[in-house]
């Protein structure tokens, strides 16, 4: 938790005169939907509570529970809609918000405060970027776009499952929400389906080969392609134009990987050289179905495919885009 919202939280505690102990402390260790155990006090009265932050505070970030779990949650947060609060209070949860908004209620104790603002920014303080298609795509915000391109269903899913598939924090989920809604690729009033996806998708793909120039985010070797040796344990993923044999005859290799480049390249005999043509990259999501078997070798997603394909800068490899995009039914975006 930022230690802003933190302190902001103390002083709504402390307004309200109720004190939380425990493991929570402090709260500023506290990362999202992790929960820990707590204990609210106010004039010798006591209840256990099982203490969770949320950047979203609803109620689809709360934790599945045993049913022998009997703790009240607190949802803190830095601000919850009424909506959501509505919802909240039907289930039975407490929550309290940095700018005040709050339902807390065990023993002779009752707290019910609701329609306060977020406090005005003070002067100098650091406030949130700007949404801009440039800063849109940061690297983990492009993972987030990536994960909801390429399965369009998880723009309906909890934002842990966002978050687990496009490996980001939750928080980076929200973050990156925000931007697409701001920027007009989200309706609010109709969540669960991308506006101008077409649109996203080239924006997308071209900030992925602007960064893979610019970062040097390949491990890069030369070496022979045909037989492509897996070390044991290891899962990877092909893509550019080893992804598409039926119409390229590839020359190079893009692999995505869960393992250190090293081992891929000792397993393979490849070498370090200034005429690489392997690209070796962090495998960095994760299948949608969690419980599914994942294959030591299987391809890219078709977003990543043609990304890569894109990425390398050549005409070949460009027509070998333009080739998959037309084919493939998961790139026809509405």
């Amino acid at each position: 938790m930022d230690p802003q919202l933190a302190h902001d939280l103390e002083r709504r505690l402390s307004e309200y005169q109720l004190d939380l102990t425990g493991g929570v402390l402090p709260l500023s260790s506290l990362e999202p939907e992790q929960a820990c155990a707590g204990q609210l006090e106010r004039n010798g009265e006591r209840a256990a509570r099982l203490v969770i932050y949320s950047p979203t505070m609803t109620a689809d970030s709360l934790p599945r529970r045993e049913s022998s779990d009997s703790a009240t949650v607190l949802l803190l947060g830095e601000r919850i809609h009424e909506r959501s609060a509505e919802a909240l209070r039907l289930m039975g949860v407490d929550y309290l918000d940095a700018a005040g908004n709050a339902h807390i209620s065990f023993g002779r104790v009752l707290v019910d405060v609701r329609g306060r603002r977020l406090p005005t920014p003070k002067p100098g303080a650091e406030r949130p970027a700007k949404a801009t298609v440039s800063n849109l795509f940061s690297p983990k915000r492009a993972q987030v776009i990536f994960a909801f391109l390429t399965w369009p269903q998880l723009l309906s899913a909890p934002l842990r499952e966002v978050a687990r598939v496009a490996g980001v924090s939750i928080g980076k989920v929200h973050d990156t929400n925000g931007m697409l809604e701001a920027l007009g690729f989200i309706d609010a009033h109709s969540p669960g389906r991308l506006l101008r996806a077409d649109k996203l998708f080239d924006s997308w793909a071209d900030a992925h080969a602007a960064r893979l120039r610019a970062s040097g985010a390949s491990d890069t070797f030369a070496g022979a392609i045909d037989d492509l040796v897996i070390p044991e344990g290891a899962h990877v993923a092909v893509s550019g134009e080893y992804a598409i044999p039926e119409f390229l005859r590839p020359t190079t290799l893009t692999v995505y990987s869960d393992r250190p480049a090293a081992e891929l390249a000792v397993a393979n005999r490849w070498r370090r050289s200034a005429e690489a043509n392997i690209f070796v990259r962090s495998k960095f999501w994760q299948p949608l179905d969690e419980g599914a078997p994942v294959p030591r070798q299987e391809t890219a997603p078709a977003t990543l495919v043609y990304a890569d394909l894109i990425a390398a800068g050549e005409s070949r490899q460009a027509e070998g885009a333009q080739w998959l995009r037309e084919r493939d039914d998961r790139l026809q975006f509405a």
